[in-house]
């Protein structure tokens, strides 16, 4: 059917007056809405004299938004999102048709109660106010109460139910043509359709929205509200016989899907310990987004009385988890512990503690049916979301209007109103869908934040659950302080391929011109590179784990090579010290992307390594192993009173400095500013070979070294120069004006040198 046509063309059939229907109707009276039937092939119907027959029938339903506690509704008409109405101060349009004196029948854009402030039913001029009256269980549309007839409007008649039309019949379609709503005649566009799920075929009617088809006489022969039917309404051309609830029933559901969300949909306090601090680390080059030390979220008490704790997290975080709270529908708080995280999910497993595991009550079963059979359907719902540290649950009815096929062919339910906060439920309390992140792989790197999660199948988390053994990341658990920067690793630095070192290697077409790949520019010494015959030169390609179908291919980000250059070693006295702990260190770090991707695969875990030497590929079989203290967790020592920080000097370090294991020293890891070693004139990343001439080889010595002393006498190198530095904590305390850290007497409150050998930090 062609519909789209020239201004010209439309102007050349019917524009009639909602208010009279007359062509005597002047042109002020005129109502938005025009008629028009659309100019098609030769047909043994009048199309004209269709248009006038039922335009007598059609209503605008005009639905006013408004915003609710401050939120407006998330959800969307068409292209336009809800928001949007109540920005632009107009109305939700939708087409009517008048069934009765007092009832009009209309499709249900499902906005929440709770953001409708009124609605009128507009014929031409005339309006009056209505009020919902039934919702239908199967089609997506409800019923409206007219408060007051509407002076020109004339039922739809309908064909007998057992009568057949005699001669042809007409689809008659109401659209919204870019501001002007129209009516378009044109053949019937009704299709048997039988549509094959998961469980079983389901016999449905294909047609178009918002249309009737009509006999010659205007008698209504088929009603559709939606493109796709139930059996049993389209076998019923008249709506008010369709399966459908009433206001009375609607409240009683809506009033058992929030208690339903209170006992089963629980607010959640993540707590963990503060992240470890990296010197110069670029947030946007992490690996995901890490929270501080609590997180609000949301967790499903499920039927078996375990949680299900709706959470994202990435490995970094889930090691500083140290307790979870859950508060029940009463306000009372109870504890849970860390059972498991999901592999491919963002959410982990957890059990209430001690009295929680009986107190806790109301748990939900997951829904295992086929999420395709909703469509259209009546669903109750709640929007479940934490507002500050409030939990706010607001019931809501919905339909899943269609689908969006994804990751692992899941099919998404899309159409719903709060995607992002809904917890659907079928007809017998079970929960249908809910959202939840899809969790990022290994060797996936998210630039920006983590994407937010996506309303999911129920059945979907309810098939992981039941083989939960497979199911779970033993590398994304919570671990103690020590335990948490630890690290997988190969043992190699390599600089990223380009097209022509990809092509000069003869591994142009293995990838992909350059785009991937790492060239490998140093092997550490007993390193499991080392070990297993890696050496420069070569160029490794890929990993390979069952964790993913896809190969992970080696990349390497900025972070990964270090400062960019040669690092700026004599402008560091120029550097004003609030700047300190954000200069990236100089050298190339251990936690680079590739060992990053070693450790969520998991200590132990077994992996393939794709490498080529002289153009030719080959793999190696790896474990992947714990690496060796590096920069960011080795052992450190913290020298308060002089606001200083050393750590022992690791390999990286040592590769980079040209150091070599016997030469003596600890690194500078931080520095307070305005305190007396930064005063002195100790800077960043510098080593401290000895103090007061007697050298010192870890944390530890350095910090015997200094105890008990008040004027100190360092030997420090900076790259390759070495200089004397004296730290007096005798002096009046830095910044108080004279600046001179070697001079003076100490301030009452100067805190004693304490020793600290915490790793990380």
């Amino acid at each position: 059917m062609r519909i789209a046509r020239p201004l010209s063309v439309f102007a050349a059939f019917a524009t009639l007056s909602f208010t009279g229907l007359s062509a005597a109707t002047s042109p002020q009276s005129i109502a938005p809405a025009v008629l028009v039937a659309a100019a098609e092939e030769a047909s043994t119907i009048d199309r004209k004299a269709i248009a006038e027959l039922v335009a007598p029938s059609f209503v605008i339903v005009e639905m006013t938004l408004k915003q609710d506690r401050g939120e407006s509704p998330n959800g969307r008409n068409g292209g336009t999102m809800f928001e949007q109405y109540i920005g632009d101060e107009r109305p939700l349009e939708l087409p009517g048709f008048l069934l009765d004196a007092s009832t009009v029948v209309a499709r249900d854009p499902e906005v929440p109660s709770r953001f409708v402030k009124s609605i009128r039913v507009r014929q031409g001029a005339a309006a009056v106010d209505a009020t919902p009256k039934a919702w239908f269980t199967e089609d997506g549309g409800f019923l409206l109460s007219l408060a007051a007839p509407l002076p020109a409007a004339k039922p739809l008649q309908f064909l007998g139910e057992t009568a057949k039309p005699e001669g042809p019949v007409a689809s008659v379609r109401a659209q919204d043509a870019q501001g002007i709503w129209a009516l378009t005649v044109g053949s019937p566009e009704d299709r048997f359709a039988l549509e094959f799920q998961q469980q079983g075929s389901v016999p449905v009617q294909a047609t178009q929205s918002d249309s009737v088809t009509v006999d010659d006489k205007g008698r209504v022969v088929a009603f559709a509200l939606s493109s796709r039917r139930s059996e049993s309404s389209s076998a019923v051309n008249d709506p008010r016989r369709w399966p459908s609830i009433d206001n009375k029933a609607m409240e009683s559901m809506l009033k058992e899907t929030a208690k339903r969300a209170d006992s089963s949909i629980l607010r959640t306090t993540l707590h963990f310990r503060s992240p470890r601090k990296t010197q110069g680390s670029r947030q946007m080059f992490e690996s995901g987004p890490e929270v501080a030390t609590e997180l609000e979220t949301m967790s499903i008490l499920l039927a078996d009385g375990s949680l299900l704790v709706l959470a994202d997290l990435v490995n970094t975080t889930t090691a500083r988890l140290e307790t979870i709270d859950v508060v029940d529908a009463s306000g009372t708080t109870h504890q849970a512990s860390f059972v498991a995280t999901l592999r491919d999910w963002g959410a982990f497993l957890a059990k209430p503690k001690g009295d929680a595991a009986t107190s806790l009550s109301g748990g939900t079963a997951l829904s295992t049916a086929d999420i395709a059979a909703y469509r259209n359907r009546l669903m109750m719902a709640s929007s479940v979301r934490v507002v500050g540290r409030a939990r706010v649950s607001d019931p809501m009815h919905v339909r899943p209007g269609g689908f969006d096929v994804g990751w692992r062919s899941i099919r998404f339910p899309t159409g719903i109103v709060e995607p992002m906060s809904a917890y659907l439920f079928d007809q017998d309390g079970a929960l249908a869908a809910f959202p939840i992140a899809k969790r990022e792989q290994p060797g996936e790197r998210s630039r920006w934040a983590r994407s937010f999660g996506a309303l999911t199948p129920a059945s979907v988390i309810a098939e992981v659950l039941r083989s939960i053994g497979d199911a779970t990341d033993p590398t994304n658990i919570p671990l103690s302080e020590e335990e948490e920067s630890r690290t997988g690793w190969l043992g190699v630095l390599m600089q990223p391929l380009d097209p022509e070192l990809a092509r000069a290697n003869g591994v142009a077409e293995l990838t992909r011109d350059g785009e991937f790949g790492g060239l490998v520019t140093f092997v550490y010494p007993d390193s499991p590179a080392a070990k297993s015959g890696i050496e420069p030169g070569m160029i490794l390609l890929s990993i390979t784990t069952p964790r993913r179908q896809q190969p992970i291919e080696i990349t390497l980000e900025e972070m990964d090579l270090g400062w960019p250059g040669v690092f700026p070693w004599e402008r560091l006295d120029e550097l004003p010290e609030e700047y300190y702990d954000q200069i990236p260190a100089p050298w190339p770090p251990i936690e680079d992307s590739l060992n990053r991707t070693l450790t969520e695969l998991g200590i132990g875990s077994g992996y393939e390594l794709e490498l080529a030497n002289n153009g030719t590929s080959a793999k190696k079989a790896f474990t992947v192993d714990l690496s060796p203290s590096h920069f960011n967790n080795a052992p450190k020592f913290e020298a308060q009173e002089m606001g200083l920080t050393v750590r022992d000097v690791t390999l990286e370090v040592r590769q980079y400095l040209n150091l070599t294991a016997e030469d003596p020293g600890v690194i500078v890891s931080k520095l307070e500013p305005g305190q007396r070693a930064s005063v002195a004139g100790v800077r960043p990343f510098e080593i401290i070979e000895s103090v007061d001439d007697v050298p010192v080889r870890t944390a530890e010595e350095f910090g015997k070294a200094i105890a008990g002393k008040k004027d100190l006498r360092f030997t420090v190198k900076r790259a390759q120069k070495e200089r004397v530095v004296k730290v007096s904590l005798t002096s009046a305390t830095p910044g108080d004006g004279d600046g001179d850290a070697e001079s003076g007497d100490a301030e009452p409150g100067d805190e004693p040198v304490k020793p600290s050998s915490t790793p990380g930090g």
